[in-house]
């Protein structure tokens, strides 16, 4: 009849002060704004719920992903070097968010879809210096198709997979290094992408 579980928050919410408001709920709980820790009767769950939309202060934009920006800067500019040297600012996390960087007039080309779950996207693109960019994107296919349909046409779509595509983009990132087979290369690792 016992239960245990955790979460993670948002900016907005202060998770630990609202767990606090209806601690009569729990049998044991902690943590503090960002994340917590519970173990409950698992009759109360219905009531927990009840009471904690009940007041529940979010609004729809506390709802909305906000990707905080640290400056422009073309991807061309990153040598491998500088990369590693970023790395020096690892682990990155909650309270040290890794450094974002946007980068306008790309031009995506083609698109290899990897892994399992088909959420491992390379992209083939251009800077605006007409230099290939290495760009690998983490999100689920489908999702990334309706998006790049929705904003660019089918016909966009299917030129991307054919590898001739010319679609103009902007792009939130961050450099990474990749390391297979022994080799270190240098790609960017795509957060955001408007079309």
């Amino acid at each position: 009849g016992l239960v245990k579980g955790s979460g993670r928050s948002i900016e907005a919410y202060d998770m630990f002060a609202s767990m606090t408001t209806v601690k009569d709920c729990f049998v044991k709980f902690g943590g503090h704004k960002m994340a917590a820790g519970l173990s409950m009767e698992e009759t109360m769950i219905r009531p927990l719920q009840e009471l904690l939309e009940e007041h529940c202060c979010l609004r729809e934009e506390d709802l909305t992903d906000v990707l905080h920006i640290d400056m422009e800067l073309p991807p061309g500019l990153w040598t491998r070097e500088m990369t590693e040297e970023l790395s020096l600012l690892d682990p990155c996390g909650t309270s040290n968010p890794k450094p974002m960087f946007v980068a306008r007039g790309i031009r995506l080309h083609g698109i290899r879809i990897m892994g399992k779950g088909r959420n491992v996207l390379r992209l083939e693109a251009a800077g605006t210096d007409g230099r290939s960019l290495p760009l690998i994107r983490f999100q689920e296919d489908g999702i990334f198709r309706e998006e790049l349909i929705e904003a660019a046409g089918r016909p966009a779509w299917e030129a991307l997979l054919r590898g001739y595509a010319d679609i103009p983009v902007s792009m939130v990132y961050y450099p990474q290094i990749n390391e297979w087979r022994g080799r270190k290369t240098l790609q960017f690792v795509v957060r955001d992408i408007h079309y």
